[in-house]
């Protein structure tokens, strides 16, 4: 789990990141990311209904996203809002082959180094 500083909460941000920024996809899932005028990175996860009716799945995917950003986080550079949106396609991938989806989709939009 992300230190409070580090988590996108507010809907008004989730909003202006859908408006205005920037996106990749990938396999299963789809980046977008804006930048900031703040020092730290912060993170949103979005796992919709489309994704699984359970809840309990949905918060599974959402975990393991959050992990698998934890994990590239000290090679993304500062100063970005990221949200990360699941598609269906990642119900029952494992959480190496979503973290090497995340890898690859930060490396595509050059926001990882």
């Amino acid at each position: 789990m992300f230190a409070k500083a580090n988590r996108l909460k507010k809907t008004a941000d989730f909003k202006k990141i859908f408006r205005c920024g920037k996106f990749a996809r990938g396999e299963t899932i789809e980046a977008r990311f804006l930048p900031n005028d703040l020092d730290i990175c912060r993170f949103g996860f979005v796992t919709g209904l489309s994704v699984s009716k359970k809840a309990t799945i949905r918060n599974k995917i959402r975990r393991r996203l959050s992990e698998a950003v934890r994990k590239i986080s000290p090679s993304i550079g500062n100063n970005f809002d990221i949200l990360i949106v699941a598609k269906a396609k990642i119900v029952g991938k494992s959480g190496e082959e979503i973290f090497k989806d995340v890898e690859n989709i930060f490396k595509k939009a050059g926001i990882c180094s």
